[in-house]
């Protein structure tokens, strides 16, 4: 029989006795191992990156004294905030503060009693202990009492949002 001309799946001819080709159950079997392979592997690459898990960001309390703030930004990094209170807008828009200029209005405020500092999902926890760590120092530096971190959400609003723990001296210890 010719193993080139039939359309039925048989042994290599050069293939020893254990070594197949073309059967349809080893591509199968080969395929359902690499799917596995590769959702295994994307399960595990996406609980890595996860900073706070969905589970307790609905346990944690929330926040419901954004009337009462001296200061509230949103944080993205040290070239991107936006200070929502005092409201700094240009036009229709929020304007996008450096770090300095966030600490020049906060410095200028009447009062240095409560700072809300909104912040956006971090990949790695150390990460966010940092950036927190550094507005921490800052703003206590500047006579802020109560220095609050949220979880920053996609709307407007900053009454009821998550409430992130503070930040942790050691961590940032043992990452140096």
């Amino acid at each position: 029989m010719n193993w080139q001309g039939t359309r039925r799946w048989q042994r290599h001819p050069c293939a020893g006795p254990s070594v197949r080709t073309g059967r349809p159950a080893d591509r199968r079997k080969l395929a359902a191992l690499s799917a596995a392979a590769a959702l295994i592997g994307a399960v595990f690459l996406l609980s890595s990156c996860a900073t706070t898990p969905q589970a307790t960001v609905a346990e944690l309390p929330r926040f419901h004294s954004a009337a009462n703030a001296d200061l509230i930004f949103r944080y993205f990094s040290d070239q991107v905030s936006h200070v929502e209170k005092p409201l700094t807008m240009e036009g229709p828009f929020l304007v996008a503060c450096e770090r300095t200029t966030v600490l020049k209005l906060a410095a200028g405020q009447p009062r240095h009693e409560l700072a809300v500092i909104l912040l956006i999902h971090y990949f790695s926890p150390p990460e966010e202990n940092r950036v927190k760590l550094a507005w921490r120092s800052d703003l206590q530096k500047l006579g802020y009492k109560d220095i609050v971190f949220l979880l920053a959400g996609r709307t407007g609003e900053v009454d009821g949002l998550p409430i992130l723990p503070p930040p942790q001296e050691n961590q940032a210890v043992a990452q140096q």
